[in-house]
């Protein structure tokens, strides 16, 4: 143990800057997975499309992405409240860079956003097709929003797990103020 570098807080540091990384980056994966693999999937899976009448088909597949996205959803937001207890746990950590920061800043909005607006707009749409399925629905934004925030969801989560791992591997985290 050196004066300017506490093995102890050098360690007691890393740990959660490298838990956070983590979860970004499993939480990117789960977004790759569920909003960019899993449901243009589901919409071209042959068996919805050789339903008895087609419509049902979609019908159902919307209904298996209602329940998906609820479900992911709630899962974003404890990764939300997760992440945001494990920065105040980094918070001494006066050398955060301002990317960091930034990246949480715009991350937490986009998942209470998402919460909060776009996912109960679109299970309604959702049970709009349910309850109607050979109906046209009218063009509504919800659908092109939740994608261009997942987008830049993800990029940001990618962008955070590469600099919080950077972050966890500097000889400046420990350094006292």
């Amino acid at each position: 143990m050196t004066a300017d570098m506490p093995v102890e807080t050098s360690a007691r540091l890393r740990w959660p800057i490298l838990a956070l990384a983590v979860i970004c980056l499993l939480w990117a994966g789960m977004v790759l997975g569920i909003s960019c693999l899993e449901t243009p999937v589901k919409f071209s899976a042959p068996a919805l499309k050789q339903a008895v009448a087609p419509e049902l088909g979609r019908a159902l597949a919307f209904d298996i992405g209602r329940v998906v996205f609820d479900a992911f959803s709630k899962v974003q937001v404890v990764w939300s409240i997760l992440t945001f207890v494990l920065l105040l746990v980094v918070r001494p950590f006066h050398k955060t860079p301002c990317a960091i920061k930034v990246l949480f800043g715009l991350i937490w909005p986009i998942v209470a956003f998402q919460t909060i607006v776009l996912i109960p707009a679109l299970a309604v749409r959702a049970q709009m097709v349910l309850n109607a399925p050979t109906q046209k629905l009218p063009p509504a934004p919800y659908h092109a929003l939740y994608s261009s925030t997942e987008l830049v969801k993800l990029i940001a989560l990618i962008a955070l797990g590469i600099l919080l791992i950077n972050a966890a591997g500097s000889k400046e985290i420990s350094k006292p103020s």
